[in-house]
């Protein structure tokens, strides 16, 4: 989860890597925020393998996890980071580093036996 406003990155490094919150937003956020680092050169420095997606990829791969870059539910006009999971079954989760602050619009997803199949915005 999400330790302050504009951290989203660092907390889906968080949910990737299993890196506690604090320790990566010490580590990269600032640096981040300066444009000094990218989340692959943070991955690749705790040692996290990857594969960088290119731009004209147009079809997620089963088995993997992607950053996603969202318009924000809470920033008008901010931008907000999520994390994709795609299984090997087909089934995909998106996982949004502000579910449980109180107060928060949160995007989830995935097949849900409750929910039917598409993207939901919680508000």
């Amino acid at each position: 989860m999400q330790t302050e406003d504009k951290n989203c990155m660092s907390a889906c490094i968080t949910m990737i890597t299993g890196i506690d919150i604090d320790t990566v937003t010490k580590e990269f956020h600032k640096e981040y925020c300066d444009c000094n680092i990218d989340p692959h050169e943070y991955l690749a420095y705790v040692g996290m393998p990857f594969r960088r997606c290119m731009a004209g990829e147009r079809k997620l791969m089963h088995n993997h996890v992607y950053f996603m870059c969202v318009p924000s539910l809470n920033i008008q006009g901010g931008l907000h980071e999520v994390v994709a999971q795609i299984n090997n079954d087909g089934t995909w989760y998106i996982l949004d580093p502000n579910m449980g602050k109180e107060n928060k619009k949160v995007y989830i997803a995935g097949p849900d036996k409750d929910l039917n199949p598409g993207i939901y915005i919680f508000l």
